[in-house]
């Protein structure tokens, strides 16, 4: 009894000094007055694309619940490049002055959760450069797109932004899902 006693009070002091530990003026000013610490405001580093031969996309169906509790399935991507997005991502293309042509590559990541992809194509009714060629279905979970050197060529100083089109089947739903990212090609570098 006598032990359970003095450990009872040992551990009473023990969480006592702990208390007034967290307490201390540590974030006051010494007046008791509290100071609030200083915030630090997360700046990402600036993004550095590299000049790459080809840059993959990966692919992988989600399925989120939207703001009314209904689901929806999305396409989550994620590229070569450390980027990625649900839906929107925009891919660079990094291309060097002596560069002639080049690949964007989509590939299904494992356990996908997409039943099959049904096309890759431009956006409708806009002028395209990137997309001159046919995205062409390597395997059954990679797609290529040849950047052609007449392709890169027409990239002027300015570089070009196209939106693209990606219609595919989530596994276990019957209906399309329809995606528009976009890649980015900036103009060449030295």
């Amino acid at each position: 009894m006598k032990k359970t006693s003095v450990l009872v009070m040992l551990f009473s002091i023990i969480t006592l000094s702990l208390t007034q530990y967290c307490r201390s003026d540590r974030n006051t000013d010494g007046s008791g007055q509290s100071i609030e610490p200083e915030k630090t405001v997360y700046k990402p580093p600036e993004k550095i694309y590299e000049h790459k031969e080809t840059v993959r996309i990966y692919l992988t169906s989600v399925k989120q619940a939207g703001e009314n509790g209904d689901t929806a399935y999305h396409l989550a991507m994620f590229d070569a490049n450390g980027d990625y997005a649900i839906d929107s991502l925009t891919t660079v293309f990094v291309i060097s002055k002596e560069r002639k042509s080049g690949h964007i590559k989509w590939k299904l990541v494992q356990h996908s959760g997409i039943q099959e992809i049904i096309e890759f194509k431009p956006e409708d009714g806009v002028p395209h450069i990137i997309f001159q060629e046919a995205v062409i279905q390597e395997n059954e979970d990679e797609w290529n797109l040849d950047l052609t050197e007449d392709m890169l060529k027409k990239v002027n100083a300015e570089g070009v932004t196209e939106k693209y089109i990606i219609k595919y089947i989530p596994e276990h739903y019957n209906d399309t899902v329809t995606i528009d990212p976009y890649i980015k090609i900036p103009p060449p570098q030295e």
